[in-house]
């Protein structure tokens, strides 16, 4: 199903055939794709690298502070390390407030 809304650019359509992705959306369904990785199911590759690319990508230059979290959590997740993100991270928004 997830593999229907794959876009060439990396991320997801909200549609099956759709032509533009949507980060928040590719970043919700990319962490449901490491949750059935991590459960012992068999994710193809083709949408496993898409995915990593994606995230690594969001991770990186996303313009807002959800999404990019969101990406750098994905990338622990994935087992990638994610400190030089996070540190970007904080110069780009400022440290997290405990509110």
């Amino acid at each position: 199903m997830l593999s229907t809304r794959l876009i060439n650019q990396g991320g997801f359509s909200l549609y099956p055939g759709g032509y533009r992705s949507h980060d928040l959306v590719g970043l919700y369904a990319s962490f449901f794709i490491i949750e059935a990785k991590d459960e012992g199911l068999s994710i193809p590759s083709q949408l496993w690298d898409a995915t990593e690319k994606f995230v690594e990508d969001r991770a990186y230059n996303s313009t807002t502070p959800l999404e990019r979290g969101m990406a750098v959590y994905l990338q622990t997740r994935m087992g990638k390390t994610s400190s030089i993100q996070a540190t970007k991270w904080v110069q780009d928004f400022g440290q997290p407030s405990g509110n």
